[in-house]
């Protein structure tokens, strides 16, 4: 699920100039100065609201709920991690297997022996190099990482406190009346408004930062209402 949200940051973290070499678009869609302009925190979409999504927290100091996207794709970087992990032991296991036939007198090439445990010896030394220096980068998406960002709605202090990995923005705290629909505006649904989770843009007009930042909240959308 940190895909995403790594990709959100990512992608507002670019330079302006970068983004013009690239042709890139704005993160936050193409709306229009009237649309950022707009406070979306002050209308009412319904009388009886569900929350589609999962929430850790509900009362009347704050809601805290699961925010994340792409979150039914988790696991796969999992397994994919595990079967890389894999080929350093496995051959870790044949090299030292290798080593107590030597040892034990149970192999009578010696030369070639030596020449097993020495490659499978470079091969677990290299892909375990490979593995802590450049592939922790991609692994650490779904391991060794807090399972589920979570951003709370604090309704007394009017903020919105969003906990991620430092590698996706950080924990950033952002003002409750600088909420934007990032998937859903005055034109119309971006995203079709379905098969997406709700999408919060907190805009720079807003918040005076110099990039955009978003959060997915909850699960897929079905209709422009959720």
């Amino acid at each position: 699920m940190y895909v995403g949200e790594f990709l959100l940051w990512f992608g507002s973290a670019i330079k302006a100039e970068t983004r013009k070499k690239l042709k890139m678009g704005y993160t936050s869609g193409d709306m229009t100065l009237k649309e950022v302009q707009k406070n979306y925190t002050q209308e009412s979409v319904s009388n009886n609201p569900r929350p589609i999504g999962p929430y850790y927290a509900y009362n009347d100091r704050y809601l805290e709920i699961r925010g994340g996207m792409f979150e039914n794709f988790r696991g796969i970087l999992t397994w994919i991690s595990l079967l890389i992990f894999l080929i350093p032991c496995f051959s870790g296991y044949l090299g030292l297997n290798t080593l107590l036939k030597l040892y034990n007198h149970e192999r009578d090439n010696i030369i070639s022996g030596i020449f097993s445990i020495t490659f499978h010896s470079i091969i677990v030394i290299l892909l375990t190099y490979l593995c802590i220096r450049y592939f922790r980068y991609i692994y650490r998406f779904e391991l060794f990482t807090i399972r589920h960002i979570r951003v709370r709605f604090n309704r007394v202090t009017k903020q919105v406190y969003i906990q991620r990995p430092k590698y996706c923005g950080g924990t950033v705290v952002f003002k409750w009346e600088h909420i934007m629909p990032a998937n859903f505006g005055e034109t119309g649904s971006d995203m079709g408004g379905t098969n997406v989770v709700n999408l919060f843009t907190f805009h720079p007009y807003k918040t005076g930062f110099p990039v955009a930042q978003s959060v997915g909240i909850g699960k897929n959308t079905y209709h422009a209402q959720d």
